[in-house]
């Protein structure tokens, strides 16, 4: 009887221990928010360190700033978090955060660190739990029809009806295809990218500038990828002559997984924004987003949204999405496919107010029961406009033909990749400008619904409105001369052209502030500038009346 006791006892204690060590075990991922960035060897005023050119130059054209959410997260906090023992998944320079994964007994050292302001849970790591169907891809469907291939060596093939219908040939017909924009597709994986032929002119022509992955699951980029990023990919960047044309078959591409196919939870929206934050930093002008959330798997339903949270600001991967915007990338994303269930209404971050949000119908126009209605919980008009979602042409990433697809995760990228040929055909935009100008000329701009928003999109009708706009500022850039860029010192500026009126010297720093001065300068009179500005980069303007030019300066 007493051997049985201690046989039991000595069972309880094994099991005691393994469920203690399993608790320690259990790999948990978290959000630690920062302090500051005190002592950070970046500066604003040096974004070349931790900003490509391009990513300066998209700035610089929409005349935006730079603040202390630009710098990186200070190394030598990561670096102090890191030695605790914990794996950094992610980090969120505009949230001066980063992701981690770890134990639940490691918390502890972390909260203890002197610039830790707080942690935050979002629960066990998703490929753990395996959802069966994503919310956001349940109602998308694709069809295997048979597809005669057209006769003609050059032209849009089956794809003909989805982009005539919002005039996308009469962009291409001015040979507006994207040259020199540049597109970051964030999405669930991209099966066979590399072995269908709608992507040859694609790859041969080095226009994928990177990839990268956000998500820590494997087969990236291989036959197990999920093959949701593909089909996008080939609405934007697909040439296949006579059978499926891309919006956009000239433009660079960065492709980001930033979503796990085989989850849902909240860390997809950190994934996001980090995608976000990287596709800001190597400087692409669209982000294209079909991609959408408000409900999570049971482990992680806490952190699940209302109707009310979609107000433009409250969802996190809403906030990321503002955030690119107010950077001067035009963000378009899908509204989502729940308008035919009980929650019908957009899904973060489609309810931002400064991105492009796209509904879906058919090419004749009528809506998609799926496309998920609008308006905001604070009552702005959502979807913004719409495009072909229901019966898209779209590539099969599987027997490297042809699918129809319907969801709007297709009108997304259709309608992003247009985006980018209206703003190569006016450079002089601003992503807000190119919204405004898509929601005034879309076919129910006169009265805009909840459903489709402003209509049907008219990229035609736009570009029209972007160059009337534009040509009837008549702004002309005036003749002038500097000494050198950069300088070291000073500069020595001569301005050639004629005015009555004098000209108007101004310089402001990166974060728009004015540092210097001149007024009523005499054409061809030498005027000597920066003298007292620090190191860094400066924007110089130089106005009189309809002259006006606008120039990146830089004080070594």
């Amino acid at each position: 009887m007493e051997k049985n006791a201690n046989l039991t006892r000595f069972i309880l204690f094994l099991s005691l221990i393994f469920t203690t060590s399993f608790a320690n075990a259990q790999q948990n991922i978290y959000v630690v928010k920062l302090k500051d960035k005190n002592n950070s060897p970046y500066s604003v005023n040096r974004p070349a360190e931790f900003l490509t050119q391009k990513s300066i130059d998209r700035r610089l054209r929409q005349h935006i700033g730079y603040s202390e959410e630009d710098l990186p997260v200070n190394p030598s906090y990561k670096t102090g978090i890191e030695s605790t023992g914990v794996r950094i998944r992610l980090e969120l320079k505009w949230f001066n955060s980063l992701v981690i994964q770890t134990t639940a007994d490691k918390i502890p050292s972390i909260t203890a660190l002197s610039y830790v302001a707080s942690i935050k849970s979002l629960g066990p790591i998703p490929s753990a739990l395996q959802s069966k169907v994503k919310p956001f891809f349940k109602n998308e469907t694709t069809e295997n029809p048979y597809f005669k291939r057209a006769a003609t060596t050059t032209d849009y093939g089956q794809a003909k009806a989805q982009i005539e219908q919002v005039n996308g040939q009469l962009l291409h017909n001015m040979n507006l295809l994207g040259q020199g924009m540049t597109i970051a597709v964030l999405d669930a994986g991209f099966r066979n990218l590399y072995t269908l032929n709608i992507f040859d002119s694609l790859l041969l022509k080095g226009r994928v500038k990177g990839v990268k992955d956000f998500t820590y699951m494997p087969d990236f980029l291989t036959a197990s990828d999920e093959p949701h990023g593909t089909e996008v990919l080939s609405l934007l960047a697909g040439w296949d002559n006579g059978s499926q044309i891309g919006t956009a078959p000239d433009a660079n591409y960065y492709l980001l997984r930033t979503e796990d196919a085989t989850s849902e939870s909240p860390v997809e929206e950190y994934n996001w924004a980090a995608g976000a934050a990287y596709a800001d930093s190597v400087g692409v002008d669209i982000i294209t987003s079909s991609l959408g959330y408000f409900v999570f798997d049971a482990a992680y339903s806490a952190y699940s949204y209302s109707y009310s949270d979609l107000n433009g600001h409250t969802a996190f991967v809403t906030q990321a999405a503002a955030k690119a915007a107010k950077r001067g990338i035009l963000v378009v994303n899908a509204a989502g496919n729940e308008g035919a269930d009980s929650w019908k209404h957009i899904i973060a971050p489609a309810d931002a107010d400064s991105i492009l949000t796209v509904g879906a119908v058919n090419t004749q126009g009528m809506a998609a029961s799926f496309t998920s209605q609008g308006p905001s919980a604070d009552g702005r008009i959502k979807p913004d406009v719409a495009a072909c979602g229901w019966g898209t042409v779209i590539a099969n990433p599987i027997t490297n033909g042809l699918i129809t697809g319907s969801g709007t995760s297709f009108s997304t990228p259709l309608t992003a990749g247009l985006c980018a040929c209206l703003w190569q055909g006016n450079p002089e935009a601003t992503n807000q400008d190119l919204i405004k100008a898509l929601q005034l000329t879309a076919s129910q701009s006169l009265a805009p619904d909840n459903i489709l928003g402003y209509g049907v999109a008219s990229f035609y009708k736009a570009y029209e409105l972007l160059k009337k706009e534009i040509t009837s500022v008549s702004v002309k850039k005036p003749n002038y001369v500097i000494s050198a860029n950069p300088f070291p010192d000073r500069m020595e500026l001569i301005i050639t052209s004629n005015s009555s009126t004098g000209w108007n010297i101004d310089v402001y720093s990166i974060l728009g502030k004015l540092v210097e001065r001149h007024s009523n300068v005499a054409s061809n009179q030498p005027v000597s500038i920066g003298s007292k500005c620090r190191s860094g980069v400066y924007i110089l303007r130089i106005n009189s009346g309809s002259l006006l030019a606008i120039e990146k300066i830089i004080k070594s």
